[in-house]
């Protein structure tokens, strides 16, 4: 079996805005010897569960190494010797809250020397920010020239999927079958700029967001339903109307896009403690962000999720592994519709584990093998192979996955 872990990353410390942490400026902290051994030690210090101070203490610990090699190092060896990564970058130079000590650029540059050093076994993705005046000729480069696999976005840092700032982007991944991850759970990284009374207008549906607090805000440019706006032309078309002077609306339909974390654990549980009422529609359907990622999977045949981090909380796995079983057994009988989406859904979702995170639950390689073991081999290897193989498919170096 090759093993692919499809959502993985490698920045440091110095990849991050100084100001990410208000109550801890990262300049001072990447210079002072007294805050590198809290670093080190703040999951030891602050273990609560699932306390977002314990997400932010984790993330800080994992990432201060002194280059990306040294991270990629440690999540390579607790794989068996074939296991492939796809290793997503992130740009927050345009989230407000200060410049990260080494420029995004560099951050790529270090990857691509990365990649030619461990060639098939490393996938960068280079990330694509709407505001980054030179996303679209540095998204070409670096998988044009650099080796680079896919795209990641990432839209809690302040801008929506469907931007037409992308779009050029967009028909350069359609025409290659470039793969495209969206970080879509609500997390520790968001945008901090002021929220605007235009800000609070989504682009689409005129709908007005009242949250005070940003962290809160900005789940809102990360809702899975937005992909909805991006790949019906229709509803893209009212976006054209308001922002593009009424352009005609592209066909992306066939982007093939992964929301990454399956819109994270904790939609899984409001899917699980929010009952059935016969006499309602649709509940608990599309009253969380797990159901609204399902329901894009059996509309559109490109649209994939993974269970990065997700999967560090074992309260989820019953529910992933009956998932794939009911896929399993409908691509074995009589297609109903209601098969036909079973068996679709078993097959776009991917491994990953979004290694900064699950390091806070377990050890990365007790939380594969637990979920491995719990799901069973078969369907480990739908996940952890055949998917991703669809997935990463492209037609520029479609070499490295084999």
């Amino acid at each position: 079996m090759n093993i692919y872990n499809c959502h993985t990353h490698s920045f440091t410390l110095d990849h991050v805005p100084n100001r990410l942490f208000k109550v801890l400026p990262l300049n001072f902290a990447r210079k002072t010897g007294f805050f590198k051994w809290l670093m080190k030690n703040l999951p030891r210090i602050f273990k609560r569960g699932n306390d977002i101070l314990d997400r932010y203490a984790s993330l800080l610990a994992l990432i201060n190494e002194k280059n990306q090699e040294e991270v990629f190092e440690k999540v390579l060896n607790s794989y068996p010797k074939g296991t492939k990564f796809v290793s997503l970058t992130m740009d927050m130079e345009h989230m407000s809250a200060g410049k990260p000590a080494v420029p995004f650029i560099n951050q790529l540059e270090e990857l691509a020397a990365l990649k030619k050093k461990y060639k098939d076994i490393l996938l960068p993705f280079v990330c694509a920010d709407a505001r980054n005046e030179n996303v679209t000729e540095l998204v070409k480069n670096f998988i044009l020239n650099k080796g680079f696999h896919g795209i990641k976005l990432y839209p809690a840092l302040g801008y929506y999927v469907f931007d037409y700032r992308l779009h050029e982007i967009y028909h350069f991944a359609i025409e290659n079958n470039i793969p495209i991850i969206a970080h879509c759970a609500k997390g520790v990284i968001y945008d901090r700029a002021k929220i605007t009374d235009t800000a609070r207008i989504h682009p689409v549906t005129g709908q007005i967001f009242n949250e005070k607090k940003k962290r809160n805000f900005t789940t809102h440019y990360g809702d899975p339903i937005n992909l909805e706006y991006l790949l019906n032309t229709h509803k893209l078309q009212i976006y054209m109307d308001k922002f593009c002077n009424g352009a005609k609306a592209p066909d992306f339909s066939k982007l093939k896009i992964c929301l990454a974390h399956f819109g994270g654990d904790d939609e899984w549980g409001k899917y699980l403690n929010t009952p059935w009422n016969p006499l309602a529609n649709n509940l608990p359907e599309n009253t969380n962000w797990f159901s609204e990622i399902r329901d894009l999977i059996y509309k559109y045949d490109n649209v994939y999720s993974d269970i990065s981090f997700s999967l560090a909380n074992e309260k989820i796995f019953p529910l992933l592994k009956i998932m794939l079983e009911e896929g399993r057994i409908a691509a074995n009988g009589n297609i109903t519709e209601e098969e036909k989406n079973k068996k679709k859904l078993r097959e776009r979702i991917l491994f990953g584990t979004d290694y900064f995170l699950v390091e806070q639950k377990s050890t990365e390689r007790n939380l594969v093998v637990n979920l491995r073991a719990f799901i069973s081999d078969r369907n480990f290897i739908q996940i952890a192979e055949k998917n991703p193989k669809e997935f990463l498919s492209n037609k520029i170096n479609n070499k490295f996955v084999v």
